[in-house]
C-alpha cells in the first residue's frame, strides 16, 4: 500500500507544480507586456484545470491507499 502512497503523492506533486508554473509564467508575460504596449497577453485557463486535476487525482489515489490499508489492518487473520 506504500506504493499507492507514492503514487498519490507524485501526482499531487507534479500537479502543484504545474499550476505554480502556469501561473508564474502568466504573470511574467502580464508584467513584460506593459512595458511594450498597452494590451496584455492571457495565457488559456485550461491549463489550470489540468494541474488541479493532477492535484484531485493524487487526493483520490492517497484516500483509496489509505482505506484499503485500513481495512487490511482490521481484517481479522484467519
Amino acid at each position: 500500500m506504500r506504493i499507492g502512497y507514492l503514487i498519490g503523492v507524485l501526482f499531487f506533486l507534479t500537479g502543484s507544480i504545474m499550476l505554480f508554473l502556469h501561473k508564474l509564467a502568466s504573470v511574467m508575460i502580464h508584467y513584460l507586456m506593459n512595458f511594450v504596449n498597452e494590451e496584455t497577453i492571457k495565457l488559456n485557463g485550461a491549463f489550470d484545470l489540468v494541474g488541479i486535476l493532477f492535484m484531485i487525482v493524487g487526493v483520490l489515489i492517497g484516500a483509496y491507499s489509505f482505506s484499503a490499508a485500513r481495512k487490511i489492518a482490521q481484517s481479522p487473520l484467519t
